[in-house]
């Protein structure tokens, strides 16, 4: 992320994942994701709003998978939202928090 902090987070370094959804609308037809990723002690917040941003959180979920990162309810639902779904190297489940 380049901006007035510059911070990287490497893939292998990637620990936490957590991809929520933001209503603006009761019926839940308006909004906006937001994706928070950790990793050596740094933490990254990106919303949805940036070009391309499905790709990173593919990326960034790849990544996840292959660190073992456990993925919460909220995450699962709002990765198949977007049409990402499990690899059979780690295939999504409940489990654990993030923090």
């Amino acid at each position: 992320m380049i901006g007035p902090i510059n911070r990287a987070i490497k893939w292998e370094e990637l620990g936490g994942f957590k991809l929520s959804y933001y209503s603006t609308r009761r019926d839940r037809e308006a909004g906006w994701m937001h994706l928070k990723l950790k990793g050596k002690g740094l933490g990254l917040g990106i919303d949805s709003t940036i070009s391309e941003f499905d790709e990173l959180v593919k990326l960034a979920h790849v990544a996840a998978s292959m660190n073992g990162v456990v993925f919460d309810a909220s995450t699962i639902r709002n990765l198949r939202a977007l049409r990402i779904s499990g690899s059979p190297e780690n295939p999504f489940y409940v489990k654990g928090t993030f923090s």
